[in-house]
């Protein structure tokens, strides 16, 4: 099985070979989590890209962008990359 250090290079390694063609910057480890079964890692890592050619042109960053990236716990293998969105409560008076 995995560590949970390994789980976390091998996200980060297979986020960066994703996106190779673009200027991901920032790339911050958010979570990492067993699955309850102890079959997956889930980790959350986040990133800044920029959006389009004039965009990098002109020195514009998109937001904060946030993928869970699932490795397999026992061979080590990416299982899927999703989009994780926050969603924040209602304000607190």
């Amino acid at each position: 099985m995995i560590d949970v250090k390994q789980a976390v290079v091998i996200a980060n390694r297979f986020l960066r070979d994703m996106y190779e063609e673009e200027d991901l910057v920032a790339v911050r480890l958010e979570e990492v989590e067993l699955a309850e079964d102890g079959s997956v890692w889930n980790v959350t890592l986040s990133f800044l890209r920029q959006s389009t050619p004039i965009e990098a042109e002109i020195g514009v960053w998109a937001g904060r962008e946030l993928k869970v990236i699932t490795v397999h716990a026992e061979s080590g293998h990416v299982r899927s990359m999703k989009i994780r969105i926050v969603r924040q409560g209602p304000a607190e008076e």
